[in-house]
């Protein structure tokens, strides 16, 4: 962006900051409504409309009209509460981007004299790094590491395909992604420490599946990789964020990781300005991070808003339209054709919150084994998660550095096909051989 910020500009970065306010609003005194946060976010996206590039503007009005017809339907057959779903989904990740962008004008500044790595190395390095940080802080380690690592903003497939793998491989055994509340929710006999057992060694498995996919499968993209510094000084900023993170979830156990990485990164961000530059010369770094970088973000906003939209008028849908019972019993097969159903409708487009909660829904009556159900969710939805053009991951590469979908979707429906035939012969095996 060039230029000062236009007032429609300005008015859009204190939007999405009043966006923050009013999550966080809500996560302290529940009283305030959800669906507020909505408003207000999307009140910031319609400032902020003239920014979006017409390649974004196409999936938004996509998902919007899909998503709005879905939700007339849904209420004109008799279902309600739909608008205020569509406005209460997906407040918190945006929330956590936008808290999580505090972080840019500190991260850039060390970083600066710093040159990256290349190779080998720092491919495995890096690999590693976003997964174990992954695991923490979710989606916002991606966003710091492509920050760093884009060239030119944009990241190479080598790239994507190890920040994505890399990051999605975490929901296979990390209690702080909405995968395993999801998989306790619905199965809430599992056992933690079973799901650990299995889902730790099926991460190492889909982090060695890629190191070898661009390194002796592609070794050109090995060598010439453009990887993250990962040692203590480079890792300072997300090291004290994931601290912090930790102890919030420990010390107030009914928040959510996004809520606590929100509440903590402007902090974090803020207060290491701060140190730094003094009152004066950091009061005015984020107001102007506020007024141009909030803005420059415009893509996410949409993208996500738009999402929630999607999301809440396809799930109307699929509930009027919602088939019987698939199955009489829920062994080892039954497990492996969910999850490959599951991964097989995300390659389509379909969110695997949608499908995690229908396929849940539809075997609840068969009384699935709790540690076998868990495990099927957790898998999927790693799994999943590399490869559904409407997932989280999806969406914030698209709009921040503007990845279409189908390239994450065409990346890595190779990986997603091994790890359903991987993930398929461990449900078997665990089904018939663990009592």
């Amino acid at each position: 962006m060039t230029g000062a910020p236009t007032l429609r500009e300005r008015l859009g970065g204190w939007g999405l900051v009043m966006l923050v306010v009013a999550v966080m609003a809500h996560q302290m005194w529940p009283a305030v409504p959800r669906w507020l946060a909505g408003v207000v976010g999307w009140a910031a996206a319609l400032l902020l409309w003239p920014r979006l590039t017409a390649k974004q503007r196409v999936p938004v009005l996509a998902m919007l009209i899909t998503g709005v017809a879905g939700i007339g339907t849904g209420a004109v057959l008799g279902q309600g509460g739909l608008m205020e779903q569509a406005l209460s989904q997906n407040n918190a990740l945006v929330a956590m981007l936008v808290a999580v962008s505090f972080l840019q004008p500190v991260t850039l500044t060390q970083a600066t004299d710093e040159a990256l790595p290349y190779g080998r190395r720092a491919l495995w390095r890096t690999m590693l790094g976003v997964h174990l940080f992954g695991g923490v802080i979710n989606l916002s380690t991606v966003m710091i590491v492509g920050e760093r690592i884009a060239v030119g903003s944009r990241l190479e497939r080598g790239q994507v395909i190890a920040l994505s793998r890399s990051f999605g491989a975490a929901a296979f055994w990390s209690p702080f992604w909405v995968a395993m509340a999801m998989a306790l929710s619905f199965a809430p006999g599992a056992s933690f420490s079973r799901l650990l057992l299995v889902g730790i060694p099926f991460a190492a498995l889909g982090l060695l599946l890629t190191w070898f996919d661009l390194t002796w499968g592609d070794p050109a993209q090995g060598e010439s990789f453009r990887g993250y510094p990962m040692h203590l000084r480079a890792l300072a900023v997300p090291l004290a964020l994931a601290v912090g993170v930790i102890a919030v979830h420990a010390f107030v156990p009914g928040w959510s990781v996004l809520s606590g990485v929100t509440l903590l990164a402007p902090l974090v961000g803020g207060g290491l300005l701060l140190a730094r530059l003094g009152p004066v010369a950091a009061a005015h770094r984020l107001e102007r991070h506020i007024t141009t970088r909030l803005s420059g973000m415009a893509g996410e906003v949409h993208l996500f808003l738009s999402a929630a939209m999607f999301a809440a008028g396809l799930g109307a849908v699929l509930k009027v339209l919602g088939p019987g019972l698939p199955f009489h019993g829920f062994g080892g097969l039954e497990a492996a054709v969910t999850l490959a159903l599951i991964v097989g409708l995300s390659l389509v487009g379909i969110h695997p919150v949608i499908s995690v909660a229908t396929a849940s829904a539809w075997l609840a009556p068969v009384a699935p084994d709790q540690d076998l159900l868990a495990l099927t969710i957790l898998m999927a939805w790693g799994i999943a998660t590399t490869c559904n053009p409407f997932s989280g991951l999806a969406l914030a590469l698209q709009g921040r550095f503007g990845l279409p979908g189908r390239k994450l979707l065409a990346w890595n429906a190779g990986y997603a096909l091994r790890m359903v035939a991987a993930g398929a012969i461990v449900l078997w095996l665990f089904a018939s051989f663990v009592p």
